[in-house]
């Protein structure tokens, strides 16, 4: 299977007076491919390249995407022996243009992994599964190139590449210790090499940070030294266990009752300082100032079925704690810092909320109705007074509605209803001139909200009549046109004329990328 496609956007955002002097497009290819070489063998291969293009109004430009690969062979080995062996390569990368007049410059980053997972099932028999593997990983960081654009002054600069290597041996086992209880257990053990070839500063106190209570700040110690290791050299070790453990236990036949426990780590961080969704986030290997993160989860359901399996409805508590979390401090430089270890600090959260869904599996209408309640927190040592505060991807309530009517063989109807609470942001609260500068002041980190997210889409499908291959499928997304907002941000300018003229008063502007986009399109099979 080979398939690709593009966006234009670009097409027709020109036609707007906000956008005719910006470019917003993606496109992306994917290919599949099996190859049976006997009854018991087959090869599989498939990969993926796709990329975005962003530049706004000469201002600022970013291009992203993502390109792997992956070839796969199964065997079967006997009656009860199943082999899979997986080598997967991928590549993350970023490039940040920033366009202003005199400042212009490039920043380049990118993230690429090499995975070799060999995985081998034994069916015991009808009722114990047994599932054992290696995972094996391979790290390259290159965390930022910068080069002058327009002949500007901009200093060209190339950071440490960083190096690392993930390994893990695990066993997974399946029991139907009865008809109506059965169990899922294992144990994963996984270590985590930082490597070289790498420069590690010394710090005057054995830490990049040093915590102020006094003044709730964090202060950079002093560079004394630094050490020097070659290529592929061990510069840290993490080893981390991690048990799973769940279990369903069937009431009746048309109720039942899950429990669930299992401990994580991982090991690389993102670190971001914005709240918008974007490609430009930092990705850090755990090493020797900076801690893998662990999570132990907790979750329990209620699981029933009603009227016949035509209805089922779920609901499900769960309970995350997290250790070693990391944020950036305030006033952090995350693009331009090659020593990230003194612009982050590491500290616990916890995450925790209620889940229900309701579907509707057969007739003419079905579809499914999906509610969550959840939280998302952080507390940090010297970051918003020590409190808790909430993560990036907090949202307190997500409301999902979808339906789909078949009116007769040749007419489907889908409508698809998403509603999101606000994430979380920091507005600033106020400013004051220093030395004769503008100062913006913030208080509370993610104390403030985007607005509510919702919107509404359709969609009309025309099947082909017998004997026929291509069908037509009419959609509208976001009916109501409503301008959900991506980014809020302030500034103290505005266009007259056609050009920017500094007010001295603060605004705040909401960014919102798409309204309406109503879409046909034609599928055929051959």
């Amino acid at each position: 299977m080979l398939a690709g496609r593009r966006s234009y956007i670009d097409v027709f955002s020109s036609l707007s007076e906000d956008f005719k002097n910006s470019t917003l497009f993606f496109y992306d290819i994917n290919l599949k491919a099996n190859y049976k070489l006997n009854d018991k063998n087959n090869v599989f291969l498939s990969s993926y390249f796709g990329r975005d293009h962003f530049e706004l109004d000469n201002l600022v430009g970013a291009i992203w995407g993502n390109a792997s690969g992956t070839i796969r062979w199964t065997s079967i080995l006997n009656d009860k022996l199943f082999l899979q062996t997986s080598a997967i390569f991928s590549n993350y990368d970023y490039t940040l243009d920033n366009l202003r007049s005199g400042s212009s410059f490039r920043w380049k980053s990118n993230i690429t992994n090499y995975n070799f997972k060999p995985r081998l099932i034994w069916y015991l028999n009808s009722k114990n599964t047994i599932r054992t593997g290696l995972d094996y990983t391979y790290y390259n960081f290159k965390p930022g190139e910068i080069e002058a654009l327009n002949g500007s002054g901009i200093n060209p600069e190339k950071f440490e590449e960083k190096f690392g290597t993930e390994g893990a041996v695990y066993v997974d086992v399946k029991q139907e210790l009865s008809e109506k209880l059965s169990l899922q257990y294992g144990l994963r053990l996984s270590n985590f090499s930082r490597r070289g070839k790498d420069r590690i500063p010394t710090y005057a106190t054995g830490s990049p940070l040093t915590y102020n209570a006094l003044q709730d700040i964090y202060e950079e110690n002093e560079v004394i030294d630094d050490v020097s290791y070659g290529i592929g050299a061990k510069i840290k070790e993490y080893w981390g266990v991690e048990p799973r453990f769940s279990s369903r236990y069937l009431i009746n036949d048309m109720n039942s009752v899950k429990f669930s426990y299992n401990r994580m780590y991982q090991y690389l961080h993102l670190i971001s300082n914005t709240t918008s969704a974007t490609p430009l986030d930092i990705w850090a290997p755990s090493g020797p100032f900076l801690k893998p993160q662990s999570v132990d989860q907790f979750a329990i359901g209620y699981f029933k079925n009603f009227n016949n399996n035509k209805y089922n409805f779920s609901v499900e508590a769960y309970h995350k704690s997290f250790n070693d979390v990391t944020d950036f401090i305030d006033g952090a430089d995350l693009l331009f810092t090659e020593n990230i270890e003194t612009q982050i600090a590491q500290g616990k959260g916890r995450a925790y909320g209620l889940e229900f869904q309701l579907n509707k599996s057969s007739g003419k209408l079905t579809g499914w109705v999906n509610y969550t309640l959840a939280r998302s927190e952080r507390k940090i040592q010297g970051i918003n007074n020590n409190d808790y505060y909430p993560t990036n991807n907090d949202q307190l309530h997500e409301f999902n509605i979808v339906g789909l009517y078949k009116l007769n063989e040749r007419w489907d109807f889908g409508a698809n209803f998403i509603f999101g609470s606000g994430r979380p942001v920091t507005y600033p609260t106020g400013k004051y001139k220093q030395t004769g500068l503008v100062v913006t002041d913030y208080q509370n980190r993610n104390g403030d909200r985007l607005p509510a997210y919702h919107r509404l889409d359709i969609s009309a499908t025309l099947n082909p009549k017998v004997g026929k291959r291509g069908k037509w499928i009419f959609s509208v997304a976001n009916v109501y046109n409503r301008q959900n907002a991506a980014s809020i941000y302030f500034n103290e300018v505005s266009e007259v004329n056609d050009k920017q003229v500094a007010t001295g008063r603060t605004q705040a502007t909401k960014l919102s990328f798409f309204g309406i986009v109503p879409t046909l399109s034609y599928q055929f099979k051959f």
